[in-house]
């Protein structure tokens, strides 16, 4: 172990020759390299699972807060908001029940019964008048005498026809209508109370700095940084002064150069480390204040829901009030309302009824004296007619009289002065003839008269039938018109009161469901109010869960790095030594066998520092040979090799770095010989499975 070793082959044909020369190692090298290779081999020794770190106390703490959130208040938010939703999912839009109205009957029209037709009067007419002949008396010298002068038939002026008085038939006015009371001013509801929504303060990052959050150990950190950096800079210089003068370049330009390119190497890497230090406190103190800020904001989020969610109720109270109270005022309008219209409806159909009454009446009385004093009229005028006649025949009958009495005086003066001069069969037959034309003339003269009477008195009676009849057929049309005016007016009230009250009735309706549809709207705004504070509390639970399991991780994390400590003081001792030419402190043997083809085999086997370094760079990739999956964890499934191993990607329950592997369980089942054990775990010489 104190010389290096160095191999000189010669080769002959079918003949070995071997030379083996050992070159002396430094002394002071020796005991790192047996304390690095002691450490090794009882770091091989100690239980893998012993580097694995469990979960921390604020992990675990998380891990029993997240299986309890199913209980959690703001679960039961959510479940009270599922539930009034659920309720309000199978309700509909609440539809007013429309009411119609059962128009009036038509209106029962009155015709009238037409005066029967007038019995028109006849007149009987007078008796054809008795011609009266005469006996021709004999022949006789009769004198003549001078006739008495014809009698002045006196006539008779008939009564004037009577002024036949009719009725001015009574008006029973303007019928009285009313007019419906109007509903004038709604009762109003009120100003709308306005919810006041309660502001949130943004929270900032730097609200309260953010040295609260830097860690107050950082210096000391930084500062045993520096330290072990510069050990292991200071052995790195010994390796590079070491290599110079093996070379014998020690003190020259050119490694005065490599020096000072070393040096600036291990300055960068010094501060560099420093710096990520620096950057990672510095980072985790922003994720921190950021932290620190959400959890601020959501608080004030959460407090300014709460206050605009109270000011919402309040609101809502105010104006469901405020809704109540007009409500009432409505109700009370609409009541006022109906009973003013019966009112004026009643006092109307009063009013109407006494008018018709009063004016049928007046037209009763009107037409009882109309046909009083038109009885009377006709009465007086066929008692003047008849005094007339009467008067005018007995005037005719004195005149008739009087001319006979002359004519017989005459005819016995010319009968006695001339009877025997005066052919008395003459005087006789003219005396006859002139006497029966007076008695026929006479009594066609009655005839005429009597035949004039009946036909004045017949026309007379037919005027004032037809009058009468007129007169009758006139107030029946009257009464026939006010009645039908009555009746149809009475079916527009009854419409209007049906069509009023199905308006007032719908309105009422339309009312109620529009209430209900207001409640049911309050009712889903509180179902989602109450899912939103619901979330925001989950959301907030979730979150300081989150935040556990993060600060439970770095826990965590620092305990790993304090487990795998030894393992990474190891990889870094290893990868120091690992810097240094093995090949100079290993002995070689060449066996070189010259066969008949001239074919030269030969075989390296190293001495104890080369084991050594290949101790060093395999205690690097140790971690990489655990291959059992119970130091694994977030593994995901690459690919698929040929020979059917699974690829798998994961990190090492100790290494968040993530690496490509394979499972060892799985290995054992194609490539059993590349399976090992440590500490009872399974490991894989990935040689035997390429």
């Amino acid at each position: 172990m104190g010389s290096k070793k160095s191999t000189t082959t010669t080769e002959k044909t079918n003949q070995v020759s071997n030379q083996t020369s050992t070159p002396n190692v430094a002394s002071w090298m020796q005991p790192g390299f047996q304390d690095l290779f002691s450490q090794i081999g009882e770091f091989g020794k100690s239980d893998p699972s012993s580097l694995v770190a469990g979960a921390s106390p604020l992990q675990q703490q998380a891990f029993n807060q997240a299986s309890n959130l199913g209980q959690s208040s703001g679960m039961g938010f959510l479940n009270q908001s599922g539930s009034l939703l659920a309720g309000l999912a199978g309700q509909g839009a609440n539809m007013a029940g429309a009411q119609g109205y059962n128009p009036a009957g038509a209106a029962n029209v009155g015709g009238y019964n037409p005066a029967a037709g007038s019995a028109v009067a006849g007149y009987n007419p007078s008796a054809a008048a008795g011609v009266q002949g005469y006996n021709p008396a004999a022949g006789a010298n009769v004198q003549g005498y001078n006739p008495a002068a014809g009698a002045n038939v006196q006539g008779y002026n008939p009564a004037a026809g009577a002024n036949v008085q009719g009725y001015n038939a009574a008006n029973a006015g303007p019928a009285n209508t009313y007019n419906a009371a109007t509903l004038g001013q709604s009762a109003q509801i009120g100003p709308v109370t306005q919810a006041q929504a309660t502001q949130a303060n943004a929270a900032g990052l730097l609200d309260g700095g953010l040295d609260k959050y830097l860690n107050p150990y950082q210096k000391n950190v930084t500062d045993a940084y520096g330290a072990d950096f510069d050990q292991t800079a200071g052995k790195t210089r010994a390796a590079q002064a070491a290599q110079g003068a093996l070379n014998g370049a020690f003190g020259g330009s050119r490694f005065g150069i490599r020096e000072a390119q070393t040096e600036g190497e291990l300055s960068r890497a010094r501060a560099s480390g420093i710096a990520g230090i620096l950057q990672g406190g510095f980072d985790r103190a922003t994720s921190l204040a950021d932290s620190d800020a959400n959890r601020r904001q959501t608080t004030s989020l959460t407090n300014a829901s709460n206050g605009t969610q109270v000011g919402l109720a309040n609101a809502g109270a105010a104006n469901n009030a405020a809704l109540s109270q007009a409500n009432l005022n409505q109700q009370g309008l609409l009541a006022n309302l109906s009973a003013l219209n019966t009112a004026g409806q009643f006092n109307a159909g009063s009013q109407n009824q006494f008018a018709l009454d009063q004016a049928g009446r007046t037209d009763a009385a009107g037409q009882f004296s109309s046909a009083a004093q038109n009885q009377a009229a006709l009465d007086l005028a066929g008692r003047t007619d008849a005094a007339g006649q009467f008067g005018a025949a007995a005037s005719n009958q004195a005149a008739l009289d009087l001319a006979g009495r002359t004519d017989a005086a005459g005819q016995f003066g010319a009968a006695a002065g001339n009877q025997a001069a005066l052919d008395l069969a003459g005087r006789t037959d003219a005396a006859g003839q002139f006497g029966a034309a007076a008695n026929n003339q006479a009594a066609l003269d009655f005839a005429g008269r009597a035949d004039q009477a009946g036909l004045f008195g017949a026309a007379a009676q037919n005027q004032s039938n037809l009058d009468l009849a007129g007169r009758q057929d006139a107030a029946g049309q009257f009464g026939a018109q006010a009645g039908n005016a009555a009746a149809l007016d009475a079916v527009g009230r009854q419409d209007a009161a049906g069509q009023f009250n199905a308006g007032a009735y719908n309105q009422n309706q339309q009312f109620n469901a529009g209430q209900q549809d207001n409640a049911l709207a309050r009712q889903l705004q509180a179902a989602m109010g109450l899912g939103s504070i619901g979330g925001q509390i989950s959301d907030s639970e979730r979150a300081n869960i989150g935040l556990l399991g993060s600060l439970g991780g770095e826990q965590r994390g620092i305990d790993q790095n304090q487990r795998t400590a030894e393992l990474s003081q190891l990889q870094a001792l290893s990868q120091l030594y690992g810097q240094f030419p093995s090949q100079l402190f290993t002995s070689q043997t060449t066996n070189g066998v010259v066969d008949g083809t001239g074919t030269v085999k030969q075989s390296q086997n190293p001495g104890l520092l080369g084991s050594i370094g290949q101790g060093a760079s395999g205690i690097a990739s140790l971690a990489s040979l655990f291959s059992d999956a119970r130091l694994k964890e977030n593994i995901h499934l690459v690919s698929t090799r040929e020979d059917g191993l699974n690829v798998y990607r994961y990190n090492y329950l100790w290494d968040d770095e993530e690496v490509e592997g394979l499972m060892a369980h799985e290995v054992a089942r194609v490539y059993p010989d590349a399976i090992g054990q440590v500490g009872g775990y399974l490991t894989v010489d990935y040689a035997h499975v390429q």
